[in-house]
């Protein structure tokens, strides 16, 4: 099995189409991602009383995620990485 990390943008984009109404199975054939990783996510949205029928949060899936999964990689951080690999070659 082959382990995939996942950015705040990652998540936050399957949280936004669970939202608009997708089922899992059409979720996971679009984003590439498997039904248990999605629900572990869909799970902890709807344990915060999160539910596909209403409203995203206030502040936005990525705050949200901050607060509920904090060692996810910022949207950013390969970006860095990479800049990084540039700038000393």
């Amino acid at each position: 099995m082959v382990r995939r990390r996942f950015t705040v943008g990652d998540i936050a984009e399957i949280l936004e189409q669970w939202q608009t109404g997708r089922i899992i199975s059409s979720v996971s054939i679009s984003l590439g991602i498997c039904r248990p990783t999605e629900r572990k996510y869909f799970y902890a949205a709807e344990a915060r009383t999160y539910h596909q029928d209403k409203p995203i949060p206030p502040q936005g899936w990525k705050l949200f995620l901050r607060e509920v999964v904090p060692d996810l990689l910022p949207i950013n951080s390969l970006r860095g990485v990479q800049e990084a690999f540039s700038l000393s070659g």
